[in-house]
């Protein structure tokens, strides 16, 4: 996925906004890496303002050092510019579409020095997202490098009285994966009633 956007009427000096993504598909639970890139002939006074990428079904996230100053050469000229890169975690399998975004950019003007804020549409995107066929017929789905669980009680050293209380903890860890991807693993419904004697 390469997307270039160039910003108004398409001249020469207009910013250039380019997406980017490292695979065209990714599995459950996986990093979905995403890059927004935009350059100007000048610089900017002001940090622009990235599109979140934000839709139900989707998890983004901003790794450390996630915006970065970035110049490149254009027609001869330096532009600089500002690269940020996104995580983004598909949390079911299919496509999820992404709508346009917008970012917001000030610079300034080549001829004047004035300062041009500019709004531009990202073009939507969709991410698809899949499950190795080894863990297609997992229930319930966990996508990790290790899970273990850990089982503690407190009370019922001594012997129980009607009415006393016992507590059992459940502490489940995983490697490799968000604890958001951690399905409910126990059963919390009531057990059914008996049908009735005829």
């Amino acid at each position: 996925l390469c997307m270039c956007c160039l910003a108004g009427m398409a001249s020469a000096q207009d910013p250039q906004i380019e997406v980017t993504a490292e695979q065209d598909e990714v599995t459950v639970g996986q990093p979905y890496v995403l890059r927004v890139k935009v350059l100007v002939p000048t610089f900017m006074p002001k940090p622009p303002v990235f599109p979140t990428f934000e839709v139900p079904g989707l998890i983004v996230r901003l790794p450390e050092r996630s915006t970065s100053p970035v110049s490149e050469r254009v027609d001869g000229d330096t532009w600089a510019g500002v690269q940020r890169t996104y995580r983004i975690y598909p949390m079911q399998v299919g496509i999820t579409e992404i709508p346009d975004q917008q970012l917001s950019i000030v610079y300034k003007d080549t001829e004047t020095n004035e300062d041009v804020p500019l709004t531009v549409a990202v073009p939507a995107t969709q991410i698809t997202a899949t499950v190795p066929e080894a863990a297609s017929g997992l229930d319930p789905l966990i996508l990790a490098n290790g899970l273990s669980i850990e089982q503690t009680w407190e009370g019922g050293e001594e012997e129980l009285a009607i009415g006393d209380a016992v507590i059992r903890n459940l502490e489940i860890s995983v490697a490799g994966a968000s604890a958001l991807f951690i399905p409910p693993l126990l059963d919390t419904a009531p057990p059914a009633e008996p049908p009735a004697a005829a």
